[in-house]
């Protein structure tokens, strides 16, 4: 027997502290579980982890250093050894984990939940701090999956070395939060936090809960989630600018600490839709709560990091399928290829057909939150938005099935496509992005346009277009070793104007408004309106 390492290196560096350990068990069928521990660290417990078709998947706490990992079936052990740098040794900028109590101390800012768990405020901060390491560890191996080099956000950290999630006691009263929409809730916390001492613009992110998230079930069951929703108070779920806003319906779902994690994302257990909410995507379970709510903030947090809705993946709904990078299941061979199944169209630049400048008219550019273009001729820069109202970037968390009743354990192990990557857009602008890269050129130094191209000094990464309603990417410009210039002349702007995706053949006559990211290779970032106008002359494509 023996047990192979496939995801890591012997003595690889990692930057974030909660190390993903994937691998086989080779020569036998027998082993159900594996027995994992850190034994550089003294306080490590050993953690058994499920083996699946001699597959497992392992999480592990690392200290600073070298670490020396402990693989143990029956009487076989392997050792392993992994080294772990802090990003705050690296990275100024980090993500600021906030946990909100109401002015009324509405029942004494515990979470909801069974009389079994412990729903005190330090037990919910400590499923906060657990949960946004997870999360971190997600960003950094999907990126991997997504072919870019493993990265992730910091943390806000004690001395040692654990995430830190601070109580911010708001000035609003329970009622007063039951009451307000998500987007009035989100706008006022955002006001509050933006201007508390915990602030920092230049370098502080917010992910946020809400304590006062409450249930009111009912003799019978919901039987939809809209309907689960609508009995629901204080249940947000909102990112944009520097604040993401959750609800903590399913907290009580969530693992304290990591020994709980195996148990807790494998719980079969039915939530009482009577007395809880379910936010499991319609599989019932509190496994599916947990990796549902959790993927879910992951959602909102890359809203945070500037990224917009996809049709596909983790900024649509395949967030739902978290659970899956942390258990070992039969769609192990799913995760990584997860993107490949759903490739886009156009990742590139093309140069087979353009418009013609005279076929299509740039008629203003005008950023969403107060930038202005008077002419195309002037040119424009991003500013860091600290002063701007911001677009709220609204979620939709539709379920993907349509049957209540699904049976858990045929979740667990039927085939099917596992969501849980970015899109290629969203991994090259998180593989740029200033908050998962160390410091870069000042923030003034960023990508302009003066109505005929695209410019910087550092590279032009990528230009996505989204639509503005929704936020939803609907096509995007790569540039794989980057562009100081890029004219607009040169691009294929066919999928930009056409009413249906699927077929690029007829442009649409009229005018349609855009919604602009740039980014380039420093991660300077360069957000607007575009306007753009087709001839009928022009409408047929060669």
């Amino acid at each position: 027997m023996a047990i192979r390492i496939t995801n890591l290196q012997p003595d690889q560096i990692l930057n974030h502290p909660l190390a993903l350990i994937c691998g086989d068990v080779q020569g036998t069928d027998d082993i159900v579980s594996i027995a994992v521990q850190n034994i550089t660290d003294e306080n490590s417990n050993s953690t058994a982890w499920p083996v699946v078709g001699r597959h497992f998947r392992a999480l592990v706490h690392l200290a600073s250093g070298r670490n020396v990992i402990r693989l143990s079936c029956y009487k076989f052990t392997h050792d392993f050894s992994l080294c772990y740098l802090p990003l705050k040794q690296q990275l100024e900028k980090y993500v600021r984990l906030v946990y909100v109590v109401c002015s009324d101390d509405f029942e004494k800012g515990r979470i909801q939940g069974p009389v079994d768990q412990d729903c005190s405020v330090e037990s919910a901060c400590n499923r906060i701090s657990l949960g946004a390491q997870i999360l971190q560890t997600t960003v950094a191996e999907t990126l991997v999956s997504a072919g870019f080099p493993r990265k992730t956000f910091r943390l806000e950290e004690s001395g040692k070395d654990r995430p830190i999630t601070r109580v911010f006691k708001t000035s609003l009263s329970s009622t007063q939060l039951h009451t307000m929409s998500g987007e009035d809730a989100w706008r006022f916390l955002t006001y509050e936090l933006t201007t508390s001492s915990l602030a920092d613009a230049s370098r502080v992110k917010f992910l946020v809960f809400l304590s006062c998230t409450r249930y009111s079930g009912g003799a019978t069951e919901p039987t939809t989630h809209s309907e689960i929703l609508s009995r629901t108070k204080g249940h947000v779920m909102i990112g944009g600018g520097d604040v993401a806003l959750c609800g903590t319906g399913c907290l009580y779902t969530w693992a304290e600490n990591l020994d709980e994690l195996p148990r807790r994302m494998t719980d079969l257990r039915k939530v009482d839709r009577r007395s809880f909410m379910d936010d499991s995507n319609y599989r019932g379970t509190r496994w599916a709560c947990y990796s549902s709510s959790l993927g879910g903030v992951l959602h909102e947090l890359g809203h945070v990091l500037d990224l917009a809705h996809t049709e596909k993946g983790i900024m649509g709904q395949g967030f739902h399928d978290l659970q899956q990078l942390c258990i070992a299941s039969h769609n192990d061979s799913l995760l990584k290829a997860g993107g490949d199944d759903n490739p886009e169209e156009n990742l590139t630049i093309s140069a087979s057909w353009t418009l013609k400048p005279k076929d299509c008219c740039v008629a203003q550019l005008q950023n969403t939150v107060s930038m202005s273009l008077a002419s195309p001729s002037e040119q424009i820069s991003a500013s860091d938005g600290s002063s701007e109202k911001k677009k709220l970037r609204l979620t939709k968390l539709r379920p993907k099935y349509r049957s209540m009743y699904i049976a858990p354990e045929k979740e667990i192990t039927a085939k099917s496509s596992c969501g849980l990557f970015w899109s290629k857009s969203c991994a090259t602008i998180l593989s740029c992005h200033k908050w998962l890269n160390p410091d870069v050129p000042s923030a003034l130094q960023t990508p302009q346009f003066d109505g005929r191209q695209f410019t910087s000094r550092y590279g032009i990464r990528l230009i996505e277009f989204r639509q503005p309603e929704s936020s939803t990417v609907i096509h995007f410009w790569d540039f794989p070793e980057s562009r100081e210039e890029v004219p607009f002349s040169d691009c294929d702007l066919r999928p930009l104007l056409v009413s249906d995706q699927r077929d690029t053949s007829k442009a649409k006559e009229g005018s349609r408004k855009l919604d602009l990211l740039v980014i380039d290779t420093c991660g300077n970032i360069l957000k607007g309106q575009l306007a753009v106008q087709i001839s009928a002359e022009s409408a047929e494509v060669p």
